[in-house]
Parts: structure tokens; sequence; C-alpha cells
């Protein structure tokens, strides 16, 4: 008990996990109010602005950096970049994109079910990348949680549309992909750029280059006859909101690769599927919504397998400790991929 409450790996890793809860429910509530209340409704766009303006907010970090304490600001080469990083970012702007997409085609319910098989996507890829070890205790817990959440958001006269489906699909499975790509990016195939503010530098205008033409073709034509661009005060305003909610997005994403740089794809799946069944239990308490009983078998079922998920990192890290790794630039001995025995 007492090697769990001073381990320093597992409490930075809660740090993260809680700053990554905070991020992501204030981004929630301000897009919400974004596309609902103040009427932007391009998503897509907002996006696009969000990671060429992260893309400014690491590069302006980056250099703060070197200025104040003389870090150094590895810059990777056109050749390596096209290569290794801007794939991770292709693949980024597909889950987004396509998610999107989707849930203009299907409802709600659906999306959420064919989304929790992110979790499945991420364990097949972290395998094929020799990032995690295939145990059937892994299979088990990992197809647990992903049926648990699947009962959770189950309801009566859900509408299937085929289209709808086929791009949620893919889109789970270009996030799965999204994360292992990046904790291999970090960890294996660029270890001079490890530090999440260095990988988000390079990896977020892949995604915004990505995004544009998804952008253009599905909003450009609706936002060029918007009214928010009839004045110049309207212009303004909502650049403004638009650039106040790209600093919670960097936030947000920040947090996120510094879940992925210490502990692993996994475990950011599994926080984000515990983080999806918190944020729809609050809903349904303040919405006052009911539950039936298999969606409280669901949610019952989903909390057991990210708890088992836990006990099951945790003894991997008691049997074999590993060391907190700082988040700065180091180019480690071992060039292969760590795998990942921490716990949430």
């Amino acid at each position: 008990m007492g090697s769990f409450f001073s381990d320093k790996t597992l409490w930075i890793s809660v740090c993260y996990v809680l700053m990554w809860y905070a991020f992501s429910l204030g981004m929630t509530f301000f897009n919400k109010w974004l596309f609902e209340v103040y009427n932007f409704h391009f998503p897509l766009v907002v996006t696009t602005i969000h990671m060429f303006t992260i893309t400014c907010i690491t590069g302006g970090a980056r250099a703060f950096r070197a200025t104040m304490w003389g870090s150094d600001r590895p810059r990777l080469e056109q050749a390596d970049w096209l290569r290794k990083v801007f794939p991770t970012g292709v693949v980024g702007a597909l889950d987004i994109g396509l998610s999107n997409l989707s849930l203009s085609m299907i409802d709600v319910t659906l999306y959420t079910m064919c989304k929790s098989t992110v979790l499945a996507f991420t364990l097949i890829f972290a395998c094929l990348f020799k990032l995690e070890r295939l145990t059937f205790n892994l299979v088990g817990v990992i197809a647990t949680i992903s049926l648990g959440v699947v009962l959770f958001r189950a309801k009566d006269g859900v509408n299937f549309e085929s289209t709808g489906f086929f791009l949620v699909l893919t889109a789970s499975a270009m996030g799965g992909l999204r994360w292992v790509l990046t904790q291999t990016v970090m960890h294996k195939q660029c270890p001079e750029i490890g530090h999440p503010v260095d990988s988000l530098f390079h990896i977020a205008p892949a995604m915004g280059l990505t995004m544009l033409p998804f952008a253009a073709l599905l909003e450009g034509r609706r936002l060029a006859a918007s009214p928010m661009l009839e004045s110049s005060d309207a212009v303004f305003a909502t650049l403004m909101l638009v650039f106040a909610g790209s600093f919670m997005a960097f936030g947000l994403v920040m947090s996120e690769f510094c879940l992925v740089k210490t502990t692993s794809s996994v475990t950011l799946s599994v926080a984000g599927m515990f983080k999806e069944v918190c944020t729809i239990t609050i809903a349904v308490l303040v919405a006052g919504e009911t539950l039936s009983p298999l969606n409280v078998g669901g949610l019952a079922v989903s909390l057991v397998g990210i708890a088992y998920y836990n006990i099951l990192k945790y003894r991997g890290l008691v049997a074999a400790p590993r060391h907190y790794t700082p988040l700065r630039n180091e180019t480690p001995e071992d060039p292969e991929p760590k795998i990942a025995e921490h716990s949430v």
C-alpha cells in the first residue's frame, strides 16, 4: 500500500487525467454554447483554426523555453516529418472529420455506442505496433469495458443508417490508430521530439492541413453565406471566441499527449471511456432522464472493467517497476518503444 501512494509516475498520471477531464469538460460546454447559442455551426472550421493556433502556441512555448533555459528546439527534416509525423496528423484529422460527418447522419445514441469501439481498435493497433503485450486478461477487460459502454447507451428505437454507421466505425478505427501512432512517434520513431510540446508542434499543422479540405468542402459554402461575416465587428467577435477556444483545445490536447508520454495509448483510451461514462451520467442526472435496467447494468459492467484494468496495470507496475521519465528532450538508450505498466 505504501508503494502505491508513493509512486511518482502514478500520481503524475492522475494529475494529467484530471487536467484532461477539466479541459474536456470546459471544451464540451464552450463548444455547445458556441454552436447552439452563438449559432456558429461550423465545427470543422473551428477545429482547423484550433490546430493552426495550437501550432503557434507550441512554437511560442518552444521559443520561450529556449530563451529562458537554453533548451534545444528540435526540428525534423522535411522528409522525416512527411514520412513519420504527417501520417499521424492525417489519421487524427480523419478521426475528427469522419466523426462530425457521421454525426450528421445518425443519432447520438448510435454514434456513442459505435465510438465506444475505439478502445478495441486502440488495443488491436497497439499490439500490431508491439506497444502492448496481448494477453487474455487485457483482451477480456477491453471487451468488458466496450460492452458496458454500449449497454449503458442502449435505447429502444435507435435509427440505423448504413453510411453513417460505416463512417463512425471508420472514425473509431482512426481514433485508435491516432494515439498508437502518436505513442510510436514520441517513443520510437522520433524520440528527439518526445517532449509533448515538441510532438504537438510537429503534429498539429499536419492535422490542420488535412482538416482544411474537409472544412472547405463541408462547411465553406455555408460559412461564406453566414451572417457572422456580414460586419467587421461580427467577424472580430467570432474570431476572438474561436481563438479563446483554441487555448482550451491546447490544454486538452497537451494533457492527452502528456498521458501518452507517461503511460500508453491504451491507458488513454480507458481513461477516455471513464470520462465518457462520467459525462453521460452527469448529463442524465442534470437532464432528469431515466435509465433502464439495461443501462444501469452497462454502467456497472464498464466501471468493473475499468477498475480491473487499473488493477492489471498496477500489478504490472509492482512486478516490473519503471522510473518516471521527465518530460524533456532526451534520446533514450533503448530505441524500442516503452511498454507502459502504469495505472491511471
